[in-house]
C-alpha cells in the first residue's frame, strides 16, 4: 500500500507522440477531395491569381504491382501567391494552430488583394499527408513592396517517419534547405509535390475532384483574380472547369438580402414560355415571425446578414423540354451550397448532404414542394459579417453553435417563401396541363384508332411491294427502297404514338403522387387513432391504480408522498380529459354518427385541445354566445376539427407577435344568424396570400402542411356550410385587426333554443 506521506506532486507537459500527425491527417481530412480543396484555399490565402492542380500517373500500367503504381502517382498543387521564406516555414508552417490567420480575421488585416484568410487551424499540412506519403515543398516569397526573395526554400517530409510508435513528435526531424532559386525563377509562389499515394485513383475519383473544383467558387459572386486549373493527362475529359449555361434555362429565380435583424428583402420571377411570366417587386419579410422555433420575434440573430440566390426548375418532362434544360447538367449541380467570400464551404450542397432537409420537407408536404433536385442555390456569407459561423475542425461544415442554429432557422423561413412563390406558378402549369389532358382524352382514343389503321395500311403496302418484287413486276432495288421507306414510316409512327402516350402517362404520374400524399396522411391518422385508443386505456388503468393507492391508510402517514400521489392523480385526470377531447378527431374516416350538437360545447372541446397552446402563447380567449343556444346537425368530430384548426392557427400567429402586446382571440357564436365569428389581433394574413389560404398544401408557416383551412372548408362544405376569410376592408367594429374568419352554417342544419 502506498504511503500517503510519499504521494508526489508537481508539474509536467504534454509530450505528443510522432504518430499524432497521422491521427490528425486521418481524422481532419476525410478524403482526397477535401484535401485538395484545403490546399487550394491556402493558395487563395496567399493572394494567388492561379492555382494549378495536376493529377499525374493515375492509370496503372500492365504487369505492374500495386505498390509500384502507388509510388508513381504524383499530385502537385502550385500557386503564384506571395510564397514563404524560411522564417515563415519554420515559424508558422511547422507550427499548426499558431493562430496568425485567426488573428488577421479578428483585426480585419487583409492581403494586398483585399482578402481575409479562409484557413485558421493549419489544416493544409495535414491535407498533404492525406494525398501522399512523401511531400516536397518549394516556395519563394515576395515582400510587401513586391520584391522577390533572393532565395527559395525547399522542405522534404516522409510522413511514414511519424508512424514509429516509440518516437515523440519532437524526435522526428523535418529536412529543409535554403537555395538559389531553381524552380521559381521569375515570380513568387508555392509548389507542393505529393507522391507515393495511399490509395489507387479511379476515374470516379477524378470525376468527383473535377466537380468539386468546378463548384468551388460561387457562380454569382466569384472572387476577383482567382482561377483554378486542373491537369489530368489520364482523364483529360475532366479538365474543363468552366461553368455551364445551365442557369439560363431556369424556370424561376428568387434572390434575397437578409439583414442582421433577420429581415429579408426578396424578388421573385417566373419565366417559362408559353406560360404567363410573373415578377414581383421587392418584398420585405421578417423571417423570424413565421418560425415558432425562433422564440421572441424581437430577438436579434447571432449569425449576421447574408445573401441568397435560388434557381428553380419544374422537373416535369414537358417543362424541361420547353426550357431546353440539360437534365444531366441539372442533376450534377442540384442542391444549395454555401460560399464564404466567394469560396465554397464543404460539404454543403454535396449529393449526400441535405442540410436544409429539403427532401424530408417534400414528403411532409406534397409532391409540389421543392426538393434538392428542383433547385440550384447559393447562400453567400462573409467572414466580416458572419464571424460566428465557424468551421468544424474536420472542415466538414459549421460548428452547430447558436449562430448556426439561428442561420438554419432563418433559412427554414426563407424556404417557406420559396415554396409559396414557386408552388403558385407550378399550380398554373398543372392546371394548364390538366385542361389539355381533358381535351386530349378523346383525341388519344382517336389517335389509337388512326395509328392502328395506318399500321395496317403500311403493312399491306409492305406486303404488296414484296409480292411485286417476287413476281418480277418491279426492280428488286426499287422494291428495297420502297421497303426502307415504309419501315422508316412505321418506326416514325410508333415513335410519335409512344411520345404522345408518354405525355399522358406523365399526367397520370402526377395524380398518383397526389394520391400517395393523401394515403400517407391517412396512414398518420390511423397511427394516431391507435395511439389515442391505447393511451386512453393505459390512462384509465393508471388512474384506477393511483386512486387505489390514495385510499390506502399507509399514504396518510407520509404527507409528502400523499401530496405527490394527489398531484399524479390530477395529472392523469388532465390527460384523460385531453384524450376524450382528442378521440373524435381520429374517427372521421369511419363516418361517425350525424347528430344535433350544441355548437358552444364543441368549441369548448376544441379549446381544451389547445389549452396548452393558449397558455404557452399567453392568449386571452373570450367565448360568447348571443341570441340563444345554437345547435347544428352534423358530425361531432368534423366540427371539432374545424374549430381546432382555427384556434391552433390563431395561437401560432398570436405567438409570433411581440410579447408586450395583449394577445387576444374572440369567438362569437351568433345564434340568430347561424354563424360563428373567430377573430384575433395578431399579424393577420398577407394581402398576396389571402386568395390562397384555403388551397391544399399552401402554408406560410415554417414546417406547415397547409391542410388545416382546406380541411375546415371541406368538412363544412359536406354540410352545405361555408368558411370565409374577412378582408380588412370588410371588417366591422366587433372584429380585431388581425385574422378574422366567419363560419356560416346552412339553414337546414341549425336550430336555436332560447
Amino acid at each position: 500500500m502506498t504511503n500517503p506521506a510519499k504521494m508526489r506532486t508537481g508539474k509536467d507537459t504534454f509530450r505528443p507522440r510522432a504518430r499524432l500527425i497521422s491521427v490528425l491527417g486521418e481524422q481532419l481530412i476525410r478524403d482526397a477531395k477535401i484535401g485538395l480543396l484545403e490546399l487550394i484555399k491556402n493558395g487563395y490565402d496567399a493572394d494567388a491569381d492561379v492555382v494549378n492542380v495536376q493529377l499525374l500517373n493515375l492509370k496503372p500500367q500492365e504487369n505492374i504491382k500495386i505498390e509500384d503504381v502507388l509510388k508513381n502517382v504524383m499530385i502537385t498543387v502550385e500557386d503564384d501567391g506571395i510564397g514563404m521564406d524560411l522564417e515563415t516555414v519554420l515559424g508558422k508552417w511547422l507550427e499548426p494552430a499558431i493562430g496568425h490567420r485567426e488573428e488577421a480575421k479578428i483585426k480585419n488585416i487583409r492581403s494586398p488583394k483585399g482578402r481575409l484568410p479562409l484557413g485558421e487551424k493549419g489544416v493544409g499540412r495535414f491535407a498533404t499527408h492525406k494525398l501522399g506519403r512523401q511531400l516536397e515543398l518549394i516556395s519563394r516569397s515576395e515582400n510587401t513592396d513586391g520584391e522577390l526573395s533572393p532565395t527559395e526554400v525547399r522542405v522534404t517530409i516522409n510522413w511514414d517517419d511519424f508512424d514509429i510508435y516509440e518516437q515523440y513528435l519532437s524526435d522526428v526531424p523535418v529536412n529543409y534547405e535554403e537555395r538559389i532559386p531553381e524552380y521559381f525563377i521569375n515570380h513568387s509562389g508555392t509548389l507542393l509535390i505529393m507522391t507515393h499515394a495511399r490509395n489507387l485513383w479511379k476515374k470516379a475519383d477524378v470525376s468527383k475532384i473535377s466537380e468539386a473544383l468546378r463548384r468551388m467558387m460561387s457562380p454569382f459572386r466569384t472572387p476577383k483574380s482567382f482561377k483554378i486549373i486542373l491537369v489530368c493527362p489520364d482523364y483529360p475529359e475532366y479538365e474543363d472547369l468552366e461553368q455551364t449555361e445551365l442557369l439560363d434555362s431556369a424556370h424561376a429565380n428568387i434572390s434575397a438580402i437578409v439583414d442582421e435583424n433577420g429581415v429579408a428583402t426578396y424578388e421573385y420571377s417566373f419565366d417559362l414560355k408559353p406560360y404567363e411570366p410573373r415578377k414581383t417587386a421587392p418584398i420585405e419579410k421578417d423571417l423570424r415571425k413565421d418560425n415558432e422555433s425562433w422564440g421572441s420575434v424581437e430577438r436579434k440573430p447571432t449569425c449576421g446578414g447574408f445573401f441568397i440566390t435560388f434557381y428553380l426548375w419544374d422537373r416535369k418532362r414537358n417543362s424541361l423540354r420547353l426550357s431546353n434544360t440539360n437534365l444531366k447538367e441539372l442533376n450534377r449541380n442540384t442542391g444549395v451550397s454555401i460560399f464564404r467570400d466567394g469560396i465554397r464551404v464543404m460539404l454543403y450542397g454535396e449529393p449526400e448532404d441535405d442540410w436544409l432537409e429539403l427532401d424530408r420537407a417534400r414528403y411532409m408536404r406534397t409532391s409540389e414542394a421543392i426538393s434538392r433536385k428542383n433547385v440550384v442555390g447559393a447562400v453567400e456569407i462573409t467572414q466580416t459579417e458572419n464571424p460566428h459561423l465557424k468551421d468544424k475542425s474536420n472542415r466538414e461544415g459549421f460548428m452547430e453553435n447558436e449562430a448556426y442554429l439561428d442561420f438554419k432557422l432563418l433559412m427554414d423561413s426563407f424556404l417557406t417563401l420559396v415554396h409559396r412563390e414557386f408552388s403558385y406558378d407550378r399550380k398554373l402549369i398543372r392546371d394548364a396541363e390538366k385542361a389539355k389532358k381533358k381535351e386530349m382524352v378523346p383525341a388519344l382514343d382517336q389517335l389509337d384508332a388512326t395509328v392502328d389503321n395506318m399500321r395496317r395500311s403500311l403493312d399491306e403496302a409492305l406486303n404488296l411491294a414484296n409480292d411485286l418484287v417476287a413476281e418480277d413486276k418491279i426492280d428488286p432495288e426499287v422494291g428495297r427502297n420502297i421497303s426502307e421507306i415504309l419501315n422508316s414510316s412505321r418506326i416514325a409512327l410508333d415513335t410519335a404514338s409512344t411520345d404522345t402516350r408518354q405525355a399522358a402517362s406523365d399526367a397520370l404520374v402526377e395524380l398518383d403522387e397526389q394520391r400517395e400524399m393523401l394515403l400517407t396522411l391517412a396512414g398518420l391518422g390511423l397511427a394516431a387513432e391507435r395511439f389515442t385508443h391505447e393511451f386512453a386505456r393505459l390512462t384509465n388503468e393508471s388512474t384506477l391504480l393511483i386512486r387505489a393507492i390514495s385510499r390506502s391508510a399507509e399514504i396518510g402517514k407520509t404527507p409528502e408522498i400523499e401530496d405527490k400521489v394527489r398531484a399524479l392523480e390530477t395529472a392523469l385526470d388532465s390527460l384523460h380529459d385531453l384524450v376524450i377531447a382528442l378521440g373524435p378527431m381520429f374517427y372521421i374516416r369511419t363516418k361517425t354518427r350525424i347528430d344535433v350538437y350544441h355548437v358552444k360545447t364543441l368549441i369548448e372541446s376544441a379549446i381544451l385541445l389547445n389549452k396548452g397552446r393558449l397558455s404557452e402563447n399567453k392568449v386571452r380567449l373570450n367565448l360568447s354566445e348571443t341570441g340563444g343556444r345554437l345547435h347544428v346537425r352534423m358530425r361531432r368530430s368534423g366540427l371539432i376539427q374545424v374549430f381546432d384548426n382555427l384556434i391552433d392557427n390563431a395561437c401560432f400567429w398570436l405567438g409570433r407577435t411581440p410579447e408586450n402586446l395583449n394577445r387576444e382571440l374572440k369567438i362569437i357564436i351568433k345564434s340568430a344568424e347561424g354563424a360563428v365569428l373567430i377573430s384575433d389581433n395578431g399579424p393577420g394574413v398577407e394581402i398576396d396570400s389571402a386568395h390562397r389560404i384555403f388551397d391544399p398544401f399552401f402554408s406560410t408557416k415554417v414546417g406547415g402542411r397547409g391542410l388545416g383551412l382546406y380541411i375546415a372548408r371541406e368538412v363544412l362544405g359536406e354540410n352545405k356550410s361555408t368558411i370565409e376569410f374577412i378582408p380588412p376592408e370588410e371588417k366591422t367594429d366587433e372584429m380585431f385587426a388581425g385574422a378574422t374568419f366567419l363560419v356560416q352554417f346552412a339553414d337546414d342544419i341549425i336550430s336555436v333554443e332560447d
